[in-house]
């Protein structure tokens, strides 16, 4: 296991077994995000985006309360906020080529909802809570999480998740589409390790191009569908490819390079 230097205690992150973790590290706080740890999730992802150690990324919360509660409404309240907030415009934050998990336990509410809806995979542990809860903070939800909450759930159960603002359990995720999976809490982290080392043991470049393809079709910021033709073609060419035909035929796992 390799820890890694982030720009603020508030946010850890380490690399183990080509899995890089990201912990939502304020667990006094409900994992409630700032503008600070918004910016070192940026700056860890796009470290971490070239570097051949980390094939799959996790995002988790600390501490046994939340994967992350909101933003730091505090933060406004302290006046260390501009209206509206960097975050009520942002971009992806989990902008990556890399497959990205969220292992999701406790509160997930807001703006930790926004982050989540951000991975490509959400485990939830059945104790997990969700909620958008801008209606009755008279709040503007960002436009990229609504929009990504609209290609999860659709728009009906969106305009209800939105228009109510009501909590909603893990089941209920699952049932919306909102969560791949609900596990056990005390099992949430072995299974969510499993996936990402499974996924890991697969070809980047492969697994970077149906990334790009996803995101073409859903309509990602920034993601089109030119992008992630070059990136299939490039599969087919690709040393990975030769190593996954020949490993098939001599009947081992193959030893993927992302080249």
């Amino acid at each position: 296991m390799r820890n890694v230097s982030t720009t603020t205690e508030q946010v850890r992150a380490h690399i183990d077994n080509r899995v890089g973790w990201v912990t939502l590290n304020r667990p006094d706080k409900r994992n409630a995000i700032s503008e600070g740890m918004f910016a070192a999730i940026t700056e860890v992802l796009a470290a971490w985006e070239d570097d051949d150690e980390v094939r799959v990324v996790v995002v988790r919360g600390a501490g046994d309360e939340a994967f992350a509660s909101g933003a730091d409404m505090g933060e406004l309240d302290r006046g260390e906020g501009t209206y509206p907030p960097p975050g009520a415009r942002k971009g992806f934050t989990l902008h990556t080529r890399k497959p990205v998990l969220a292992m999701v336990h406790g509160f997930c509410i807001g703006g930790g909802l926004m982050v989540a809806m951000e991975a490509d995979i959400r485990i939830a542990a059945d104790d997990a809570v969700f909620a958008i809860p801008a209606g009755p903070l008279g709040a503007g939800y960002p436009l990229v999480g609504v929009q990504r909450l609209v290609s999860l759930v659709g728009p009906a159960h969106a305009s209800t998740i939105m228009f109510t603002g009501d909590r909603f359990d893990a089941h209920r995720a699952l049932e919306l589409g909102l969560v791949n999976e609900v596990v056990p809490r005390a099992h949430l982290e072995e299974r969510v390790t499993s996936i990402a080392r499974r996924i890991a043991s697969n070809a980047p470049l492969s697994l970077a191009a149906a990334k790009a393809v996803i995101g073409a079709v859903i309509g990602t910021p920034g993601a089109t569908f030119g992008a992630a033709q070059a990136l299939i073609d490039q599969c087919w060419v690709s040393d990975d490819f030769r190593e996954g035909r020949k490993a098939f035929a001599e009947k081992r796992s193959p030893e993927f390079r992302g080249r």
